[in-house]
């Protein structure tokens, strides 16, 4: 029965996590455009050097001023692939742990086990990007949700095992994805939220 409910769940995190990347990967290609453009004005001097590097520290939030294209390419292209690799991990955690609870014959301390280290790693990524990369603390905190979101619900049925307290932790869960969105004015996991409570409701009383 939660199979078709946490599908539900997987394909909008799934469409959370895309309309995140998207609308950061355009503001940060129309970023680039302008930085490459400076560094050409710079390069060539027509700009002075002391405006080239100020326009370089407001549109990089003063982490570095490129001094030359050529010399910062190396550097980019490494953080791009570290970049990819933990946004790859990242998305693969949820899959693997629906795979890992509900289609594997492991032994509940084990799956209890892996479902403790991706929620780590998932709230590793969102404190270790938490003041460099919006978007990909947004998409962690999605993940880290949506696997405290499993976390509980398997909790609750090796626990307790009770329907009417399985309803209770699930609306719990999505009440507190609101008050988070709430706070941190994400307007994308309020919505997400509602529209979650509001299935849930439907999905388990009809």
């Amino acid at each position: 029965m939660l199979s078709g409910f946490f599908l539900v769940i997987l394909l909008l995190e799934i469409y959370a996590a895309v309309c995140i990347g998207v609308n950061v990967v355009a503001d940060n290609d129309r970023i680039t455009v302008i930085i490459n453009e400076i560094t050409f004005w710079k390069n060539h001097k027509l700009l002075p050097q002391e405006q080239c590097d100020f326009l370089l520290a407001l549109y990089t939030k003063g982490d570095r001023i490129m001094e030359t294209e050529e010399t910062d390419t190396p550097k980019e292209t490494r953080n791009d692939s570290n970049l990819i690799l933990q946004l790859c991990l990242l998305i693969l955690l949820l899959p693997f742990s629906f795979l890992v609870l509900y289609f594997t014959e492991f032994h509940s301390g084990l799956q209890l086990g892996i479902l403790i280290l991706f929620l780590c790693y998932a709230i590793w990524s969102y404190g270790y990007h938490k003041q460099a990369n919006a978007w990909i603390t947004k998409l962690a905190l999605m993940i880290t949700l949506f696997l405290i979101l499993l976390l509980t619900i398997f909790l609750s049925n090796q626990l307790v095992s009770d329907q009417y307290i399985l309803y209770f932790v699930i609306t719990l869960n999505f009440v507190g994805w609101f008050l988070i969105g709430n706070k941190f004015k994400l307007k994308f996991l309020m919505v997400i939220s509602i529209f979650l409570l509001i299935f849930s409701i439907l999905y388990f009383t009809l």
